[in-house]
């Protein structure tokens, strides 16, 4: 009795397992572009592993970035020098995050000085919040007002202009950039691009747009059939496809309504690998010259207007509290744009130092990078010390010059 009882259980557990068995295949198959994109994004997590484990300090990554010329950009100067201390891959024309923010804000403190624009003006919340999309930078723009709200800069669900401009540099708020930018208007960002000698691509786009150009509920290319489409579109016609893809998605209809819904239950369904890929593809680029510049022009009234430039300085402007950068020399204000994409890097500040020392500037610019090397700066904060330790310590400056010009190869590095 009870072998035949041992054989019973025995063959339930085998039906159970089967079924158990059947039942994961089919959830697999009914899933299965949920289970490849996970798949995709767990390899990609492994590039570069091996490398990432050995960056343990802030000079592992200028060691890093000695090697691969062909992923990053430094430069290194003081305002008002003949020559920048280091000037490492500084034509390089690289996709950059956030950074390009800088178009976007000399144009708005060109509007401000013109009278174009008031910055106490009130701005509905509401109106804002159009702009974002779930799935892009799912912090941000919903932090942002928390904190905004924790300051009390937020009354009757309105904030003033100027506190707007600030979200955008401070907290990383897309969906008050994107904003912003409707609100100058896009040919008025691409004169500005225009004024200041950048070729095209250099002009910001909503990044609700951008990412909507990617992939939507109503495109049926894969992304890296739409990587192809994209890569061979002349800037001019794609700037105007996120453009309407912006103005479709913020008005009220089927396309936001389809575009929420799918975002809110599935992401955007790309993998970390491909998302890499479409930014490098489509993100505004520039120089770490190009912008080098652009900060030393604003630092010395050298913009559009005096006026233009002693605003956007009030808009960088963070005064640095004493004994935050320990060993350093003094750093009375840094103003600041970085940014961060899978794969991507940008980093753009300077700093204002005390008489007699000079201001520098620092722009860093990495593209390419292995996701695992990625993860690893993004989770240990390492290039934000390097860079910020390239700001304030004169000493730490002269010595990543001469590793630069002994290690780099001929041609990547002018340094002195």
């Amino acid at each position: 009795m009870s072998k035949m009882t041992n054989k019973g259980c025995a063959r339930h557990l085998m039906i159970s397992g089967g079924l158990m068995l059947l039942l994961v295949v089919a959830m697999v198959v009914l899933n299965w572009s949920t289970f490849t994109l996970m798949f995709s994004n767990m390899t990609a997590l492994g590039e570069g592993a091996s490398t990432a484990e050995q960056m343990a300090t802030p000079d592992a990554l200028l060691e890093y970035m000695a090697a691969h010329p062909e992923q990053a950009s430094l430069v290194v100067m003081d305002v008002g020098a003949e020559e920048p201390h280091i000037q490492f891959q500084g034509a390089a024309e690289r996709p950059l995050v956030n950074v390009p923010r800088l178009v976007l804000l000399t144009a708005y403190a060109e509007a401000v000085t013109e009278g174009r624009l008031d910055p106490d003006t009130l701005v509905a919340l509401s109106d804002v919040q159009r702009y974002h999309l779930e799935a892009r930078g799912q912090g941000g723009h919903p932090a942002a007002v928390e904190r905004l709200r924790g300051e009390g800069a937020i009354t009757n669900d309105s904030l003033a202009l100027h506190t707007l401009v600030r979200s955008v540099m401070q907290y990383n708020d897309e969906a008050a950039a994107d904003w912003l930018l409707e609100a100058l208007g896009y040919d008025t960002v691409e004169a500005t691009r225009e004024r200041l000698g950048w070729p095209a691509r250099a002009t910001p786009l909503p990044s609700s747009g951008r990412t909507l150009s990617w992939r939507h509920p109503q495109m049926e290319a894969t992304p890296a059939e739409r990587l192809d489409e994209l890569a061979a579109r002349p800037q001019p016609a794609y700037a105007e496809e996120v453009m309407e893809l912006t103005a479709s998605f913020v008005s009220p209809g089927s396309f936001r309504d389809e575009v929420i819904e799918v975002v809110r239950a599935r992401g955007t369904e790309i993998s970390l690998r491909d998302q890499r890929a479409l930014a490098q593809a489509t993100y505004p680029t520039g120089s770490a010259d190009a912008y080098a510049s652009l900060l030393a022009r604003a630092l010395t009234d050298a913009l559009h207007t005096p006026e233009a430039s002693a605003h956007l300085r009030t808009v960088l402007d963070r005064s640095v509290p004493a004994d935050t950068l320990d060993g350093a020399l003094p750093v009375e204000v840094i103003g600041s744009v970085s940014g961060a994409f899978p794969g991507m890097l940008s980093f753009a500040a300077y700093a204002r130092r005390p008489d007699p020392l000079p201001d520098r500037i620092v722009v860093a610019f990495i593209q390419d990078l292995p996701i695992a090397i990625f993860y690893h700066l993004m989770q240990t904060g390492m290039d934000r010390a390097l860079f910020i330790r390239l700001l304030s310590d004169d000493a730490y400056v002269e010595d990543a010059a001469q590793f630069l010009s002994d290690h780099a190869a001929d041609g990547d590095v002018a340094a002195r």
